[in-house]
């Protein structure tokens, strides 16, 4: 078996192990600040990742397409949660109001039932072909529906982002280096993703980076 295969798929297990422990650690935290939407973000990461694994695992089958599908739902959680999250760490928790939070379900619920019918429609990415040389095992066209679900999912990502910078430049040194990391850490799975959607790079890494 190819090595780097094998090292992806130790880190996306040690991904999942570890995210799975954060999600245990915040929702014990729940009642403080943040700490339940960050729970929620590494629910996501977790299953994103894990289903991610069983493709590299299980090889050419119909079932990889079926765990590349049950991706999707996983992201849009992930990545809720640290819309979220941010909404919350940089005091502006109360616009987390139902109506917000309503709005903020009305994609991922889309997103969700697009991927989970994609067999269908191909709305999301085609399902043509098998590939035992494929790191997932199949190969697959992006599709519309797809871009829009990460534009969207980027959307979010950079508002984040700004919501953390605008932190930083109001708070103490110690809250700005906090936020650099943070910045950092953020960016890493965007390069990630955009390495993997738009390039010829088969392994994708952005829930390592998150």
């Amino acid at each position: 078996m190819d090595p780097t295969l094998l090292i992806y798929q130790g880190v996306l297990g040690a991904v999942c192990v570890a995210t799975a422990a954060v999600t245990v650690r915040a929702w014990q935290q729940r009642e403080e600040p943040g700490a339940a939407y960050l729970a929620v973000m590494n629910v996501g990461i977790a299953f994103w990742t894990f289903f991610t694994l069983v493709p590299t695992v299980i090889g050419p089958s119909p079932w990889s397409f079926v765990s590349l599908r049950l991706i999707i739902p996983f992201v849009t959680i992930g990545v809720f949660g640290l819309f979220a999250f941010t909404l919350e760490y940089t005091g502006r928790g109360e616009k987390l109001s139902r109506r917000a939070l309503a709005l903020l379900t009305l994609e991922p619920i889309v997103a969700t039932v697009v991927a989970l019918t994609n067999g269908y429609h191909g709305l999301m990415w085609t399902e043509a072909a098998l590939d035992p040389t494929a790191i997932y095992g199949v190969v697959r066209t992006f599709q519309v529906g797809f871009l829009v679900h990460t534009l969207y999912s980027y959307g979010l990502l950079i508002a984040a982002v700004v919501m953390i910078g605008l932190f930083a430049v109001r708070s103490d040194f110690l809250y700005q280096k906090q936020v650099v990391a943070f910045l950092f850490a953020i960016s890493v799975p965007w390069v990630g993703n955009i390495l993997y959607i738009f390039t010829p790079v088969q392994y994708d890494l952005s829930q390592v980076g998150f």
